[in-house]
C-alpha cells in the first residue's frame, strides 16, 4: 500500500481515505491515494442490450447481470476499493453514495440495439473491468474492446449470462424464433432440426470468448439464470481481485 499521491475526496470516497493534515492547507478535504487503491479500480459493463431483457423464468438475464455486478460493488465497497461504470457516465469512488450512483445507472438504463458492444471508456491503466452479458453480438468488436483494455494493462472478466432456454433449446416441431427487438425472425418447421447447430455455434462462441480471455490474460465464466447467484458471485469477487 505505497503512497502515490494526495487528490481532492470525491463523492463516495469512505471518511477514513481523507488526510486531514493535508486538508487543513486547503480549502477542500484530500485523500491519501495508494498505488493498491488506483490498482484495485474496477469498472462494470453490463449489456443493456434488447437480447438482455430476454427471461423465460420471470428473471432476464439483464436483471441477473445488474444483481450480479451491484452485489460486487458492494464487496468492493466493504474493502474500500473503488468502483465506477464503464463509458465515463460515473466516476469511479466508493462508499453508499457511489453504490447508489451505480444502482440508478443499472435501473434507468434502456434498450436500443438487439445485441450489447462492450464499453471500455474510463479505464485506469492496472485497473479492472467486468463485462457482464450473453457475448452474442459481434465478436469482433468485443475482441477490439479486449484488447484495448489489455493494451492499458486493465485485467477483465467475462460473465456470460444465459437463460436456462438457450442453454438447453428445448424447441421442437414447428417454432418461431424472434430476436427481441422483433428485427430478426426465423421459421423452423422441424425445431429439433437445427438443435444441433444451435448448440455447435453457442459452444463456438464460449470457446471464442474463453480463448480471448485466455490470451488477454482475463478470466471467462458462465452463469445461468437458473442457478443461485451466490455461486457466480463468488466467482466474480475472487476473479476481479477480490481480498477474500
Amino acid at each position: 500500500d505505497a503512497f502515490w499521491q494526495f487528490r481532492p475526496a470525491e463523492p463516495g470516497d469512505d471518511i477514513k481515505l481523507v488526510d486531514w493534515r493535508r486538508s487543513a492547507r486547503s480549502d477542500e478535504p484530500y485523500v491519501r491515494q495508494t498505488e493498491w487503491q488506483l490498482a484495485q479500480t474496477v469498472l462494470f459493463w453490463v449489456d443493456p442490450s434488447q437480447s438482455m431483457q430476454f427471461g423465460s423464468n420471470g428473471l432476464t438475464k439483464y436483471d441477473r447481470a445488474s444483481v450480479l455486478a451491484l452485489a460486487t460493488a458492494i464487496l468492493l465497497s466493504r474493502q474500500g476499493e473503488r468502483f465506477g461504470f464503464a463509458g465515463g457516465d460515473i466516476p469511479s469512488g466508493t462508499g453508499s453514495a457511489q453504490l447508489e450512483r451505480l444502482e440508478f445507472a443499472l435501473t434507468s438504463a434502456t434498450a436500443s440495439a438487439d445485441f450489447g458492444t462492450p464499453n471500455v471508456r474510463g479505464m485506469r491503466p492496472g485497473g479492472k473491468i467486468a463485462f457482464f452479458s450473453d457475448f452474442f453480438g459481434d465478436l469482433n468488436a468485443i475482441e477490439r474492446a479486449v484488447n484495448t483494455a489489455a493494451a492499458r494493462g486493465v485485467g477483465g472478466l467475462f460473465c456470460m449470462i444465459l437463460d436456462p432456454v438457450e442453454a438447453a433449446f428445448p424447441f421442437k416441431g414447428r417454432t418461431k424464433f424472434e430476436s427481441m427487438s422483433g428485427a430478426l425472425t426465423y421459421d423452423s418447421q422441424q425445431a429439433q432440426g437445427v438443435a444441433e447447430d444451435y448448440k455447435a455455434a453457442l459452444a463456438d462462441r464460449q470457446n471464442a470468448l474463453a480463448g480471448l480471455a485466455k490470451t488477454s490474460g482475463w478470466r471467462c465464466m458462465v452463469h445461468h439464470t437458473g442457478d443461485p447467484a451466490i455461486d457466480a458471485l463468488t466467482e466474480i469477487y475472487q476473479a476481479i481481485g477480490g481480498q477474500g
